[in-house]
Formats: C-alpha cells, sequence, structure tokens
C-alpha cells in the first residue's frame, strides 16, 4: 500500500505555524529533505560540477557555481549516507522534517522516503512531517517578507560557506561557522566543534541557521538531539543573494524582484 500524507498538510499552513513558533520563542528544529538527499540516502551517486551534474545514473549538462560543487560517492561515502538516514528517522518533541513531494521526484521516490521514515514504527509521524519546499520556490516571497523580519529578533549562529560575506545581512550574528565545497564529506568534523561550542559556552534560546547541503541535516541531528534548547533550521540557499561572495543562485530568487515568482501548486 502506498502512504500518503494527509490533506490537512499544506505549505500555507505549515509555514504560518512554523513562523508562530520562532515569534513564540519554542524551540524546535528543521531539516530539510529535498531530492538530493533522497538519492543520497537512496545510495545513488551525485555530481554537481562547474558544467555537468549526474543523478540517477544519468548525466546533464549543467553549470554550477563553484560554492555549489558536490560529489557523494556511495562505494567511498556510505558513513555519510547512514547519518543521512538517521537524522531522516530520528523522532523527538520538536524535531520536525521537510519531505520531498511526489509532484518534485516522482510517486516511486515519494513512497520510498516514507517508506523510510516509517522504519520500525506503525505510523509516518505525521505531525512532525512537513515540506521541504516550505521556505524556498512559490514559498520564497513569505519567507524574505516575514520569516526573516523575526531572524532579526534572533541571536543567530550562522553556518554557510567560507566565501559568502555577512555584511549586508541585517541579523545579530553571534558566531559563524564556515564550510568549504562538498562538505557533506569534508567538513562533517564541524559538527563535534558545534557541539563543544554550545556546551561549553552554554548556549540557550538561539537560532541556528545552516546553509551547509545534506551537513545541515546531519548537524541539526546531533544538536537537537543534545541541545534542544535553541532552535536549528536548515534554510539552504535561501539568503544567497544577500550575501557577496556566493554564485549559487536558484530560479525562483531571481524572480523574487520582478514579481514573476513561479506559483507552482505542489501535490500533497
Amino acid at each position: 500500500m502506498s502512504l500518503t500524507m494527509p490533506p490537512n498538510k499544506t505549505f500555507e499552513g505549515d509555514f504560518t505555524a512554523i513562523n508562530n513558533m520562532l515569534m513564540d520563542g519554542e524551540n524546535f528544529s528543521f531539516a530539510r529533505f529535498s531530492d538530493g538527499e533522497v538519492f543520497m540516502m537512496q545510495g545513488q551517486e551525485i555530481v554537481m560540477a562547474a558544467d555537468h551534474c549526474k543523478v540517477k545514473g544519468q548525466v546533464h549538462r549543467m553549470a554550477y557555481a563553484e560554492d555549489d560543487h558536490k560529489h557523494f560517492d556511495p562505494s567511498q561515502h556510505d558513513f555519510y549516507r547512514q547519518k543521512l538516514v538517521d537524522s531522516f528517522v530520528h523522532r523527538q518533541h520538536n524535531y520536525i522534517k521537510g519531505i520531498s513531494c511526489r509532484c518534485c521526484i516522482g510517486q516511486k521516490d515519494f513512497d520510498w522516503q516514507l517508506d523510510l521514515i516509517k522504519q520500525g514504527y506503525d505510523d509516518i509521524d505525521q505531525e512532525h512531517l512537513s515540506w521541504s519546499n516550505l521556505m524556498i520556490n512559490a514559498n520564497y516571497f513569505r519567507f524574505i517578507k516575514e520569516m526573516t523580519p523575526v531572524f532579526k529578533t534572533k541571536k543567530i549562529v550562522f553556518t554557510v560557506n567560507k566565501n559568502a560575506s555577512l555584511a549586508e545581512l541585517e541579523f545579530d550574528i553571534v558566531k559563524d561557522f564556515r564550510v568549504g565545497k562538498n562538505c557533506i564529506v569534508n567538513d562533517y568534523g564541524l559538527i563535534d566543534i558545534m557541539e563543544k561550542w554550545i556546551g561549553d559556552n552554554d548556549i540557550k534560546n538561539h537560532l541556528f541557521l545552516f546553509a551547509a547541503s545534506s551537513l545541515s541535516n546531519m548537524a541539526i541531528h546531533r544538536l537537537y538531539s543534545k541541545y534542544p534548547e535553541n532552535t536549528y533550521m536548515d534554510i539552504g540557499s535561501s539568503l544567497n543573494p544577500f550575501m557577496p561572495g556566493i554564485g549559487s543562485r536558484r530560479n525562483y530568487m531571481r524572480q523574487i524582484n520582478t514579481g514573476r515568482i513561479n506559483y507552482k501548486k505542489c501535490v500533497w
């Protein structure tokens, strides 16, 4: 039997609920499991390079900025695949997982992720499931207009690419941790450093933002498990347009100032 999400699970409702939690100071975590994370958990090779990408065994001619380069080789990197799976199946109060929509990854992979998330349980933990697209694509305008102003009221800890300039962000950034290329593999040890910093400094009620590919999921899992007195959010590349030094741009980011936002409605 194919598992399906309940009809009341909408982007609009979940976005409002999470933004309200932020405004109210209720600590939680939000990790995004987009198509790349699904394919990685399936053990498929992923390449994002200067002139091509490889996914699901197919090579496509596409250009990626240097800060977006990645290579996950399942024959060498199974440790990181398992850590990502651990973050996906973990259950905890206010540990929210944004999954991929069936119209974005297809019915087969949609069902596959729900079968995995149910592993060892009798349900899919729908109370703690949301959508990986919650703050991007057609929801990006709401993210910029409604959620980033709330960020400005928080003490921020930001994990982001080493080339990003934070000077134009109007946030109270008390600490930043930096990652480089292919951080999924190369920067896993950063999680130990972050964990120690939180413990040594008794950090509580801070907002941790992550823009570090699948490493974000692994870090959020570990840190929220041990230190749930903070909020941890995977924001992907959503702040890239406001950080000089970062070349990666998505189409919806380029559209926000034109008024031509793609309001594609995903299928639950």
